[in-house]
């Protein structure tokens, strides 16, 4: 756990109030972070600490930087402008590639399903929107997967 409930930690006090402080419900932040709810709410309330996991995934939404005991920014890349271009360009190809494989290969509620899930939304919204349950939503999730899978070792020796 990376966050204690301790209310004397400072860190744990800055993250709990970058969260009262972002505007957003503790409903609307889970499902754009893939947090429960629920997590997010117990640990504002001091009940509960997060995971390093919930953490990396709500800090996107907040609006809070670290920074190391020297000042260096530690959201920031560590990388000259070439990476970062470079990143980009696979970024730009590796979309494009998925865009064709996903029109080739999927029906139209596996390419909705994934679009859900792009948007960070909780098994329970992605089975409401696909109007089907909780395990339906796993194992569409494994099928494609597997037919990904299948695709590369295919393609790459």
């Amino acid at each position: 756990m990376l966050m204690n409930k301790n209310a004397a930690d400072p860190f744990t006090e800055t993250f709990r109030q970058a969260i009262k402080d972002s505007g957003l419900s503790h409903s609307e932040l889970g499902r754009r972070a893939g947090v429960e709810p629920s997590q997010i709410s117990r640990f504002v309330l001091g009940k509960r600490d997060l995971l390093c996991d919930s953490v990396g995934r709500l800090m996107p939404f907040l609006k809070i930087r670290l920074e190391s005991s020297n000042g260096k920014k530690l959201d920031e890349p560590v990388v000259g402008n070439e990476t970062l271009e470079l990143r980009k360009m696979v970024d730009e190809s590796t979309q494009a590639l998925l865009n064709k494989w996903t029109a080739t290969y999927l029906n139209d509620d596996e390419r909705l399903f994934l679009r859900l899930i792009s948007e960070h939304r909780t098994h329970k919204e992605i089975a409401r929107e696909l109007q089907c349950t909780k395990p339906e939503v796993d194992f569409m999730l494994q099928r494609i997967l597997h037919r990904l899978r299948t695709t590369l070792n295919k393609a790459l020796p």
